[in-house]
């Protein structure tokens, strides 16, 4: 791929947990998302995405969000292993009612709930100490979303942090 895609990352969230997934292509724990398509909103992409991820039983319901310095959650994962560069949109939606579907069984292998702590305390910890001391990592290292995406959500979406 030569060309930066335009990518979304979809935090929903119930009851202090977010929805996680494992990515099969990858071999990531990711949240669901995609490409931004052509005149989509971050919104209507969102949904989109939702829908054809976890199916039509879940309702969610989308939280206008922006950092607390009025800017928006995007980040630049450029991953030269994977020979793909995004720029992404971390939005974020409120879960209304129903449960997901894994609705795209080839690219996923299941859904759950998962704290931000609970993600954080399953990435390899060595990363995690890496991360904020200021060392250098590479992306592909994660295997996860960034840590300070992370951080933030749980911090200014969560309210817990």
């Amino acid at each position: 791929m030569s060309n930066i895609g335009v990518g979304l990352a979809c935090f929903i969230r119930k009851q202090g947990k977010v929805l996680t997934g494992i990515r099969i292509k990858e071999g990531i724990l990711s949240i669901p998302g995609g490409h931004l398509e052509f005149g989509e909103s971050f919104e209507q992409g969102g949904l989109r995405e939702i829908k054809e991820e976890c199916g039509e039983s879940m309702v969610v319901r989308y939280r206008r969000f922006k950092k607390p310095d009025g800017a928006l959650w995007v980040s630049n994962n450029y991953m030269p292993n994977w020979n793909k560069h995004y720029i992404t949109a971390w939005v974020v939606f409120d879960w209304v009612s129903g449960e997901p579907v894994n609705a795209e069984p080839h690219k996923c292998k299941g859904w759950e709930w998962k704290s931000i702590d609970e993600i954080v305390a399953s990435m390899p910890q060595d990363l995690v100490q890496a991360y904020w001391s200021g060392a250098e990592i590479e992306v592909e290292q994660y295997q996860w979303m960034p840590l300070d995406m992370l951080y933030l959500m749980k911090q200014h979406v969560f309210g817990n942090g």
